[in-house]
């Protein structure tokens, strides 16, 4: 039996915020310049209004979100795939709006006004780390101890990666379902 969509299995706010807080990963869609959309996968913070990341400058998402703010964002998870459809605990929230761009440059620590709030970036980056795990004692020297260290030659792929955008995105949209509370029986 296919599951088709039932307002039964809407999430309340209460549900979203909780879900949201979890170490889960979002996938951020940005659209790229041939037209196409771009897809990759990001640590988040939601804090009850809007999304966060924290993007390198060089980043594919990051240069497609600067000549085009729009943007969506899914975080799921669905164990179904594993267990079958007799646990059906697949969950997600859906995000779409359009994203903030806040630049920071390596070496410092900006105050951003977002909304009607002044942030400083390690506030919002450090919540970023932490829920995820990053000891910022450790794993925050050993970063930019790969990042002073980048060069053609040693990782390309880290150059410019100390400068950082700090992205928010308060939702135009949100969809959130929980097919647990599905009202049908399989």
């Amino acid at each position: 039996m296919a599951l088709r969509w039932n307002p039964e299995v809407n999430m309340s706010k209460e549900e979203l915020d909780y879900f949201l807080d979890g170490r889960l990963i979002a996938r951020l869609s940005t659209n790229g310049k041939d037209g196409f959309p771009t897809i990759a996968p990001f640590w988040y913070y939601w804090d009850g209004e809007s999304i966060y990341f924290d993007l390198g400058v060089n980043r594919t998402n990051t240069r497609n979100l600067t000549r085009d703010p729009r943007c969506a964002a899914v975080i799921d998870m669905d164990n179904r795939p594993v267990t079958g459809m007799r646990d059906n605990f697949a969950r997600a929230v859906l995000i779409v709006g359009t994203a903030e761009l806040y630049n920071h440059k390596a070496g410092q620590d900006e105050d951003f006004t977002i909304g009607n709030s002044n942030v400083r970036y390690s506030e919002i980056s450090g919540k970023i780390d932490l829920r995820y795990a990053i000891k910022p004692e450790v794993d925050g020297k050993l970063y930019d101890q790969l990042v002073s260290k980048a060069s053609p030659t040693f990782h390309p792929y880290l150059q410019g990666e100390g400068n950082r955008v700090l992205v928010r995105v308060k939702p135009k949209k949100i969809r959130a379902w929980d097919f647990s509370k599905a009202p049908w029986k399989v």
